[in-house]
């Protein structure tokens, strides 16, 4: 694929690292004017706001691609979870999704069905269908499964996240460049990729208190305090949960579930919040100050692709930032003052230029962003980072630690 007109469509640059790669994907064996079939399953409905809103907003990007001028895409078929399109490769690509497949034994039931029915793409977008993916793909060799969140590959199934933990930070930053020093956190379930995040955010508010003068503030203990719903979505448990942390004085609620409603609550209350997932400004709450989004459309388009083309390999592993365009900042707060949004985006510049250096050098990226570099200490003040020392990506994606400055224990 031309690098160069992906970048048109979609302005983040897609960068794709591609790590201890085994095999060749299996030649397809359709005949040329056959359908592609390209399937997403997905946790909950596209409508949910949040965690799965991203994904079909990645999927609809998928379809503008491929009906823009640039690729000469025609719409066949326009259905409530599904399109057709016919490519001028003298092929037709076939898009369908299944909503609240859930991340359990249904959701295997879910892929195995897309198998059997000749997919030759499926995107597992949720962490817990990895071992269910990883079945069917077992089962099916002829299959190529993208699973997102997890950590598990084989020969035709790859792994893929987005970096999180990058706009986790800026966020923080941005929050601390403002002075917010007593922040509550609506956390979802104590996976690494949530740890990590809520040690980016942290870590970010306290480099953004030091450079606003607040060293006291920066300093607390408790700047930010963790309740955890132990679910992805839990719109009951998330409104009570900011509602605590409202009745409680807190002056800025960071949401983490896949809805905004402990965002909307906050509003509601007249306390500021942090977004997740979307930009929750669009969905009434708009006192937030920014929103930390997924943006999952270039890797798709990638993917399909690569398999379109028969370039696509298993055994993969991408861990994509904002240099790769899979995370963003968005819906950003008229209280957030200019100067404070042109640190913030001096800093993503920072960030996604590190990014880029690394993988062109081949190097870890986790260690040349610097967010987790030491001296960095635990919430019992124990050195977790020593001076002069990074973590790396194995380190942030296997982790379930706190950092000094989260209050509230990992279940």
């Amino acid at each position: 694929m031309d690098a160069k007109k992906l970048n048109k469509f979609i302005a983040p640059t897609m960068l794709l690292v591609l790590i201890a790669g085994m095999c060749l994907f299996p030649q397809s064996t359709m005949a040329e004017d056959e359908e592609f079939k390209v399937a997403f399953v997905l946790l909950w409905e596209c409508g949910d706001n949040g965690w799965t809103a991203a994904a079909c907003r990645g999927i609809q990007e998928v379809k503008d691609y491929y009906l823009s001028q640039e690729q000469g895409g025609k719409l066949l078929e326009d259905q409530p979870n599904g399109y057709l399109i016919e490519l001028p490769i003298e092929k037709r690509l076939r898009v369908n999704w299944v909503e609240r497949a859930g991340d359990g034994p249904d959701s295997g039931r879910i892929i195995r069905d897309f198998a059997h029915r000749g997919y030759n793409l499926v995107f597992a977008t949720t962490f817990g269908q990895m071992d269910f993916a990883l079945e069917v793909a077992k089962e099916f060799p002829a299959l190529a499964v993208e699973h997102c969140s997890g950590y598990k590959t084989s020969t035709n199934m790859n792994w893929y996240m987005a970096r999180n933990e990058v706009s986790a930070y800026v966020a923080g930053y941005v929050a601390g460049l403002m002075g917010y020093h007593k922040v509550g956190t609506v956390a979802t379930n104590p996976i690494p990729e949530v740890t990590r995040d809520i040690d980016a955010f942290t870590l970010g508010l306290q480099r953004g208190l030091r450079e606003a003068g607040h060293e006291d503030w920066a300093s607390l203990p408790d700047l930010n305090t963790v309740v955890w719903l132990n679910s992805w979505r839990d719109p009951e448990g998330e409104v009570q949960a900011a509602q605590t942390f409202v009745d409680g004085g807190y002056k800025l609620i960071r949401q983490m579930a896949d809805t905004p409603d402990s965002a909307k609550t906050a509003c509601d209350g007249g306390v500021p919040a942090v977004g997740y997932g979307m930009d929750v400004r669009q969905f009434g709450a708009n006192c937030a100050l920014v929103s930390t989004t997924w943006r999952w459309g270039p890797y798709f388009i990638q993917r399909i692709e690569e398999v379109l083309a028969k370039s696509w390999e298993g055994n993969k592993t991408f861990y994509g930032g904002f240099a790769a365009g899979m995370v963003g900042l968005e819906g950003w707060g008229e209280s957030v003052p200019e100067e404070v949004k042109a640190k913030a985006l001096a800093l993503v510049k920072d960030l996604t230029q590190k990014e880029i250096a690394a993988r062109e050098a081949n190097q870890d990226v986790t260690t040349a962003l610097g967010i987790f570099c030491g001296p960095i200490s635990d919430q019992n003040g124990q050195t977790i980072i020593a001076a002069g020392h990074c973590w790396t990506d194995d380190d942030v994606l296997s982790q379930r630690v706190l950092v000094y400055g989260v209050k509230g224990q990992l279940p």
